[in-house]
């Protein structure tokens, strides 16, 4: 109890439930020993819940070596989550929820999560409860997130840099790591790339799409391409105007492999076409190797897809829903799974 981080917890606890200190001193030169504690514990002798608190820290903080063994291992620091000091959100929601003891079985354990154990589809809370910790502090490590150097810390990496074996938080911007693999992870209504990216209008599509006659009403990309030829656009040069396009707004999207004179009348193909060149985009400029999109709504928590980048243009056909439609006022649109 003489570790001034562990007295300065102490202190929050006692503030928070109304207890003050016999003496308020600079915190530098405050020196407070176990006898301190014992003085006033009476003063909460009555308030179960300020006992339990007090009771679940002290004991936690005696697995805390081991617990930071593990955040070394996975690479979570004070650093990570601007804003957030991790490793003591990690501690206090695995005490809070006397869940400590274990996850240090776990760790001690030999039958440890990896990354390939979670396959290519399932769900992230009942996956990661294999650990034995609740789910209650499973759904609480998941919600951790933030921002860090203008990149996001999103929702799951954290849970899963602590309780999966082979992974960790990347150095540099990105999500996680396995075996020197860049692993993306999205939570939901997140996006391939920043918010706020409207359609150029200097672009010969969006030209011609404003000069329409009648005017056409959707602003969804795959439905002005088809309007566009029903009016009489010569198709070829419909098809040079939509590559133009996708492949100004996605230069490494390969999007020109995408648009073909025989989808342009064709809105579910072209839905496809550009979400492939959306997701082909930030893969390509990140250099990403592995994606997992993991919903971090309430309504279907823990839900997740893993896949290497080979098979992302096969998910989307399969699955052309994966994110709201590309519109002329949001080329980036939320993933939704």
């Amino acid at each position: 109890m003489n570790n001034p981080d562990d007295m300065k917890v102490l202190k929050e606890i006692y503030s928070e439930y109304g207890i003050v200190m016999e003496e308020e001193k600079p915190e530098e030169e405050v020196s407070l020993s176990v006898d301190d504690i014992k003085k006033i514990l009476g003063d909460i002798q009555s308030d179960q819940d300020a006992i339990a608190y007090i009771y679940k820290y002290i004991k936690g903080r005696s697995r805390n070596t081991e617990l930071q063994t593990v955040l070394d291992r996975a690479n979570i620091n004070e650093k990570t989550i601007s804003g957030v000091n991790a490793p003591k959100a990690i501690f206090d929601i695995l005490a809070h929820n006397d869940d400590l003891e274990n996850f240090i079985n776990y760790v001690k354990s030999t039958e440890h999560l990896n990354y390939t154990s979670l396959k290519k589809e399932g769900n992230l809370v009942d996956k990661l409860a294999a650990t034995g910790i609740s789910k209650k502090s499973i759904e609480e490590l998941i919600g951790l997130g933030g921002f860090e150097g203008g990149r996001g810390v999103g929702k799951g990496e954290v849970a899963l840099a602590l309780l999966v074996d082979d992974l960790k938080m990347r150095d540099s911007s990105g999500d996680l790591d396995w075996n020197g693999n860049y692993v993306e992870v999205k939570g939901s209504g997140g996006r391939m790339g920043g918010r706020d990216n409207k359609v150029s209008e200097s672009s010969k599509l969006i030209k011609r799409y404003r000069q329409a006659n009648p005017p056409i009403e959707s602003k969804r990309l795959h439905e002005i391409i088809p309007a566009l030829l029903q009016q009489g656009t010569p198709k070829e040069e419909l098809r040079k105007e939509s590559e133009e396009l996708i492949n100004r707004l996605y230069p490494k999207g390969k999007g020109s492999s995408y648009i073909t004179a025989g989808n342009l009348d064709n809105p579910k193909e072209l839905r496809v076409a550009f979400q492939k060149a959306y997701f082909n985009n930030y893969i390509n400029t990140e250099g990403v190797d592995h994606l997992m999109l993991i919903n971090t709504s309430t309504a279907k928590l823990g839900k997740y897809i893993n896949l290497p980048v080979s098979e992302v243009e096969a998910y989307i056909e399969n699955h052309p829903t994966i994110t709201s439609p590309i519109t002329l006022e949001d080329s980036t649109p939320q993933i939704s799974i």
